[in-house]
């Protein structure tokens, strides 16, 4: 899932994110709020919770369950300013290391409570449609603050994360929620693969990108 947006130019810093220690509680406080926002009028969300309102409660659970989960088993990467503030964040997992799918369970059950079926179903979607990266991760989720939309900071977290992965030999893989996203992450070199419906919901587009970008790939002159 994917926040939609388009961006012009702006000097951001990317980093993995600390976690440890009281000034990564609130760096992990200020991602989660992002993700919060990025996510509860998307298509994906209003699949998930129809009502908004309990849709908001949901996810001011669900979305600090989720940065603690992907602090413990994935990668968070955070855009910052020069002043140390969180302007948007992308977190990543390694599909050859799942983590630990009890405690993620745990904690869909602890935040999702009455909407926990329709959530796991929306994983298992995913699961058996998203893209395999070869040696490589999968972008979870992506989120920019809105005020910081539309200046380069998505741009900037995927650059950041592709360096990585290309250094390496890695491929890249996620599931774009929208049509603005995907043509977002086909300007950074993601090929789509064999679009799927919600079952009665929105169209998502797998989306993988080899290593290194794939052929004719180079760095976007316009956009995030």
């Amino acid at each position: 899932m994917t926040t939609p947006m388009s961006e012009q130019s702006q000097t951001v810093r990317v980093t993995p994110a600390s976690m440890a220690g009281p000034a990564a509680a609130g760096q992990a406080d200020q991602v989660a709020r992002i993700l919060i926002a990025g996510y509860v009028d998307t298509p994906q969300g209003r699949w998930l919770i129809a009502d908004r309102d309990e849709r908001l409660i949901t996810f001011g659970v669900f979305w600090p369950a989720m940065v603690r989960y992907g602090r413990d088993y994935g990668c968070i990467d955070v855009a910052t300013d020069q002043a140390g503030t969180v302007l948007g964040a992308a977190i990543w997992f390694n599909p050859a290391e799942p983590g630990d799918p009890v405690s993620y369970r745990q904690c869909l059950a602890d935040a999702c409570r009455d909407h926990l079926a329709r959530f796991l179903r929306f994983d298992q979607l995913l699961a058996t449609r998203a893209p395999d990266p070869d040696d490589g991760l999968r972008l979870a989720w992506l989120a920019v603050a809105r005020r910081h939309q539309g200046r380069g900071v998505a741009s900037a977290l995927l650059r950041y994360r592709h360096g990585l992965l290309d250094a390496a030999g890695g491929s890249a893989a996620l599931v774009a929620g929208t049509a603005r996203t995907r043509n977002l992450f086909g300007r950074h070199g993601y090929q789509t693969g064999r679009v799927f419906r919600l079952p009665g919901g929105p169209t998502l587009w797998p989306m993988l990108r080899p290593s290194g970008g794939g052929p004719g790939h180079g760095t976007p002159s316009a956009g995030p």
